[in-house]
């Protein structure tokens, strides 16, 4: 039954929850990058930035936890509200990213330091 419900579903309702875990995974490998070059002795981090890392993935576990409740629940009313919220919470965390990725690329100075040699 469940199946029928996804197949039947608008496009935007079976696409829209996919985007979370990959915009997870491309911030995860990029922070995994980051801790390649550190331990390479490539850049230092300021205590700042360490401190700051892992909200934005934090912020992207949000709507995955919540399309995981939503595709769970079984009245229509809930899935919907759950939808709705995996939407939001989508948004405030791409606007998180968005605005974390402005700062460094403004004052990156702040947040790190490249090392030459």
């Amino acid at each position: 039954m469940a199946e029928a419900e996804t197949t039947s579903a608008p496009l935007h309702h079976r696409a829209l929850p996919v985007v979370a875990p990959v915009l997870l995974i491309v911030y995860l490998a990029a922070v995994a990058v980051l801790g390649v070059a550190v331990a390479g002795d490539r850049v230092e981090l300021k205590m700042m930035t360490v401190a700051y890392l892992p909200l934005p993935a934090i912020a992207f576990a949000l709507p995955i936890w919540t399309d995981h409740r939503r595709r769970r629940a079984t009245d229509a009313k809930v899935r919907q509200e759950l939808f709705r919220r995996v939407v939001a919470e989508l948004m405030i965390s791409v606007v998180l990213l968005g605005g974390s990725l402005y700062q460094v690329a403004t004052v990156p100075q702040f947040y790190f330091t490249v090392l030459y040699g």
